[in-house]
């Protein structure tokens, strides 16, 4: 299950009472992806809030400020991906790459607007980011099943947003889209729940994926 967009702990308690029953569904085999803003992790009541749930809680985020509250830490390695371990079922994924989800190749990307950023180590650690998801795309013959990231291709922002987004960083994500088949691709940077084709923004309606 795919759900977020949450900036705050307040946000995501009253989302979960909301979908309290779509969550019950979920048991211990399965992954729940959150798209996590920097108030929401720095607060630390996440672990907490999913103290017992069966499921695994993944933290997606392209934010330059949790980036820092996490750059002491050491990953560990979660599904075959670096993660930081909040709890025993609460991670943030640490990089980009391609992990084998419940059997499915899926593609995750943490790269956010270069615009929002104005930090040459937070640039440099996207461009790193990005060699790693073009080495890992090659390995795989540029075919995954579903793709997680925080922003979408520049080549579809126009059918979500009015705004320009024609960034390096949304380029960088035009390349993948261009050299990458893919079942389905998540983003969550725009405030609406939306889709157009084979892309599907998120916000608050929750998207469950089953292969």
């Amino acid at each position: 299950m795919v759900s977020g967009c949450f900036n705050s702990s307040s946000e995501l308690s009253d989302h979960m009472a909301k979908k309290k029953s779509a969550l019950a569904k979920l048991n211990k085999k399965d992954k729940l992806i959150l798209y996590a803003g920097h108030e929401l992790i720095s607060e630390g009541k996440l672990p907490e809030m999913f103290r017992e749930a069966p499921y695994t809680v993944l933290l997606l985020d392209g934010d330059k400020e949790v980036y820092k509250l996490f750059k002491n830490e050491k990953p560990v390695k979660r599904q075959g991906a670096n993660m930081y371990k909040l709890s025993d079922n609460v991670c943030r994924f640490a990089s980009g790459g391609i992990i084998d989800m419940g059997g499915s190749k899926v593609l995750i990307s943490n790269i956010c607007r270069a615009f929002l950023i104005g930090d040459k180590d937070y640039f440099e650690l996207c461009r790193l980011y990005m060699k790693r998801i073009i080495r890992d795309l090659e390995k795989h013959g540029n075919n995954v099943d579903y793709i997680f990231s925080v922003i979408p291709p520049h080549l579809v922002c126009k059918r979500f947003s009015h705004m320009p987004n024609n960034d390096i960083h949304f380029q960088y994500m035009d390349h993948i889209a261009r050299n990458c088949s893919f079942k389905a691709w998540y983003f969550s940077v725009f405030s609406k729940d939306k889709t157009y084709e084979n892309y599907h923004c998120i916000y608050r309606k929750p998207v469950i994926i089953q292969d």
